[in-house]
């Protein structure tokens, strides 16, 4: 399902590491595509040969040396330094971080914004009780060079969730070159 390329996948979430919460909604959307770990800098499931996918969820935004991969920006990063990513890693940020998109801008990074405004990447379209809408607005490429056009996605949905939890999963899910019209679960 994600396409012909079969090399895992690495995907960092960089923020407050009392709040695990995103990783493990990333993980529970994102496994039935592939083999999942899940891994934080508390614990760890497993090591990560021969996987689809590679959960990291850490406080500081560090070791990024894997090929292309998609880096998570909580709400409550907090950069400390300069935020430096590989060229070829895609940074998802919520669209009021306006120290990381400033910084982002200089680097020329690329990067999809989560929110409510018309200019962001992704927004949600309508919250409803079992599923949420969301909406691509713009042309992205996913890690394995599939172009994803603007389209709306569904997420089915077993509990509510603040769109600053369900927009980056979305977003996850079709970096990592999942079809937008699959069933997103979470």
């Amino acid at each position: 399902m994600r396409g012909e390329n079969t090399c895992m996948i690495p995907i960092c979430i960089f923020g407050n590491d009392e709040d695990e919460t995103l990783g493990q909604i990333i993980k529970k959307a994102i496994s039935p595509f592939g083999t999942t770990v899940y891994n934080t800098d508390k614990h760890s499931d497993e090591m990560y040969d021969n996987c689809s996918f590679y959960i990291k969820e850490q406080e500081v935004c560090s070791n990024l040396k894997s090929p292309g991969g998609i880096a998570v920006f909580k709400k409550s990063f907090l950069p400390k330094e300069p935020v430096i990513l590989p060229a070829d890693w895609v940074a998802i940020i919520n669209s009021n971080h306006d120290k990381l998109k400033e910084q982002f801008c200089k680097t020329g990074q690329i990067v999809v914004t989560c929110g409510t405004k018309a200019t962001d990447t992704f927004s949600i379209s309508r919250l409803d009780e079992n599923q949420d809408s969301i909406s691509l607005q713009r042309t992205l490429i996913a890690i394995n060079g599939t172009a994803i056009e603007p389209c709306e996605i569904t997420m089915h949905i077993t509990k509510p969730y603040h769109p600053n939890k369900i927009l980056p999963v979305a977003a996850v899910l079709l970096l990592a070159g999942i079809r937008w019209d699959a069933d997103f679960n979470i």
